[in-house]
């Protein structure tokens, strides 16, 4: 039976962090995890207490992670770090063990500040549920303390803070130019799956953040973690001089930040990027092209073909050419997916009754030769010339599955062939209790559409009378196309009702 955790939370310890450097670092060194890392701008951050304490300028700021409880009850409490850390990225990055949090769960943290500019610190904290259960887990992310708390300027382009936001720009002033350190606030990214579900005043009693609160809690959208799961979290704060030229540059680094995350990102492998919860990964498909300017994020296509030009890559494109038959359909009657007119008639091939013969006719297929008689005298009675080929047609646009009130209300179906043909439609059940058999031997609701070509609406109504009370069935949608010499041909498609 899964187990719920519901109570813990992250302690922040208010220790005095002087501007340390972490100069002389060496890869790989194990060094203790409160060691003082100074980013780009001056600004020092110090781990203490289960979290990160930091010196902007002569003003502290807090941020932890932890499990807040929104049913009211008391938190447990976490209150230490790691003792000793492991150093990566020259220095610049501290990895620490996993603590328990819970007797279910465990969180490893991953500091990092590098010393290059536009300067920030990320704080990258793996869940992982060591239970053989399956258990829930709802971070929060608490920063107190702020130099200035009053909402400037959010990712939504106004000044007021809702869980919609990525981030939030804080200042001690409402207005005007700041007199103390400029704070940007970046809980969540582009691509994430698990953004915030509040942002709170207080860790506990969890109430509503208003401006000018210098305590604020980003709680997220409930983890769920199968035994031996992990997931990650990354958060992102950064300073900036308490002036306007100071606003002025939080501003452009919030949004250069998330339209190109790439610094963000230094040292996570793929892997484990894609164990992000409230961010995307770089590069999902591993296709060598940024998430943020991928047309295909999640179907690997290095080359970035895009045929039609809607910035959707025809790797994920159902209609590579946009001439509105899918490829799918363009597969079955043999045109040509990359071209809008595969016959080169002028005629689109959605509009064309004839995809495959050119003709300068209104639906795009030949005039039919009047019939001879032997000696080259007109047949008598119009005759119609042979033609032996029957048509060749697809059946799109039809749910694989279906809820049963939208079932009596009619199937939904597009037919196209490629060439004109009538079309005779059928719902099939099997006349016990209208389930699936050897043979659909029962007929449910028919529809017919006259002589035509291109694609074609077909909408099939079902008697309810005959369906009766059966809440789950399987159906098949039976399409019969017949051309003016009366060669037929015959789809069929099979549905679940439920």
């Amino acid at each position: 039976m899964a187990r719920r955790l519901r109570r813990s939370c992250t302690a922040l310890a208010l220790a005095c962090a002087g501007l340390l450097t972490a100069g002389g670092l060496s890869p790989a060194a194990a060094v203790p995890c409160g060691t003082g890392l100074m980013d780009g701008e001056g600004a020092a951050f110090q781990q203490a207490g289960g979290g990160v304490l930091s010196a902007a300028a002569g003003s502290f700021s807090l941020s932890g992670w932890g499990q807040p409880t929104l049913n009211g009850a008391p938190p447990l409490l976490l209150s230490s770090t790691a003792s000793d850390c492991e150093t990566k990225l020259g220095g610049r990055e501290l990895v620490s063990g996993p603590q328990a949090l819970g007797p279910s769960v465990t969180v490893a943290r991953r500091f990092y500040v590098p010393t290059d500019t536009p300067a920030f610190a990320r704080i990258l904290d793996t869940w992982k549920n060591v239970s053989a259960d399956e258990i829930t887990v709802q971070p929060l992310m608490i920063t107190a303390a702020l130099p200035g708390a009053m909402w400037r300027q959010t990712s939504s382009g106004d000044a007021l803070v809702t869980a919609a936001d990525d981030w939030v720009l804080l200042t001690n002033t409402a207005a005007g130019t700041p007199t103390q350190p400029v704070t940007l606030d970046i809980w969540s990214g582009p691509g994430a799956t698990h953004g915030a579900a509040g942002v709170f005043g207080n860790a506990f009693p969890l109430v509503p953040w208003v401006s000018g609160g210098t305590t604020h809690a980003v709680g997220y959208e409930p983890l769920t973690l199968q035994p031996g799961e992990s997931r990650s979290l990354m958060y992102v704060l950064s300073f900036r001089p308490g002036t306007d030229a100071g606003l002025a540059a939080a501003q452009a680094d919030a949004t250069s930040f998330l339209a190109s995350p790439e610094r963000l990102f230094t040292g996570i492998s793929a892997a484990d990027q894609n164990k992000l919860a409230n961010w995307g990964p770089l590069d999902s498909d591993s296709d060598g092209v940024l998430e943020a300017v991928d047309n295909c994020p999640t179907a690997a296509n290095p080359d970035q073909q895009d045929s039609d030009g809607d910035g959707q890559g025809d790797a994920c494109d159902a209609d590579d050419d946009g001439d509105g038959l899918p490829d799918a359909v363009e597969a079955l009657l043999g045109t040509n997916p990359l071209a809008t007119d595969t016959d080169g008639d002028g005629k689109v091939d959605s509009a064309d009754s004839c995809q495959k013969i050119a003709a300068a006719t209104d639906d795009g297929c030949p005039a039919p030769p009047a019939p001879q008689a032997p000696g080259g005298s007109p047949a008598p009675g119009g005759e119609k010339p042979s033609d032996r080929t029957a048509p060749l047609c697809a059946i799109s646009g039809v749910k694989k599955t279906i809820k049963r009130k939208a079932f009596l209300k009619g199937v939904a179906a597009t037919v196209t062939c490629d060439e004109p043909a009538t079309v005779d439609g059928e719902l099939l059940g099997s006349a016990r209790s209208v389930r699936l058999a050897a043979a659909f031997n029962l007929t449910l609701g028919t529809r017919s559409l006259g002589l035509g070509g291109g694609p074609r609406k077909l909408t099939i109504k079902p008697s309810k009378r005959l369906v009766g009370t059966a809440k789950k069935l399987t159906v098949q949608l039976r399409v019969t196309a017949t051309d003016a010499s009366g060669n037929r041909a015959r789809k069929t498609q099979a549905l679940k009702v439920k």
